[in-house]
């Protein structure tokens, strides 16, 4: 299943996730053909906005749960990595990994269609954001 997506100069600030659950279908202005976002890039793109809108403090991750056309996603069981600048572990339960959690993810994670359209920065363990004082 897809979804259609618009061109990126229509793309609000990093506040929007909900924009891009939409069913929208446009045209590149510049003549190229769009992209179409599958429903299974959505849990990837969204653990990837949730790192870099929370400027890499925290990545919402092992997203599971259920499409459908009426009600969308409804997601069950996350995992909240939280990279704390004072070293404190497992803030969010057990299942918290922190700053290796994130690496973790970065490593196997590839920037989808979706990550693309909302203009989030490929990253890669070494490339992650500083968390000032850690």
């Amino acid at each position: 299943q897809t979804m259609g997506t618009t061109r990126q100069g229509n793309l609000p600030a990093m506040g929007g996730m909900g924009f891009f659950l939409e069913e929208l279908e446009e045209s590149d202005e510049e003549g190229d053909e769009t992209v179409p976002i599958q429903v299974d890039d959505i849990p990837q793109a969204f653990s990837h906005f949730s790192y870099e809108h929370s400027k890499g403090k925290q990545l919402v991750c092992d997203l599971q749960g259920v499409w459908n056309a009426d009600d969308g996603f409804v997601l069950t069981d996350p995992v909240i990595h939280y990279v704390c600048s004072r070293g404190r572990k497992h803030t969010n339960g057990a299942t918290d990994k922190g700053e290796a959690g994130v690496k973790k993810f970065f490593q196997t994670h590839m920037c989808n269609s979706l990550c693309k359209r909302m203009g989030l920065r490929k990253r890669t363990p070494a490339t992650l954001i500083s968390v000032a004082g850690k």
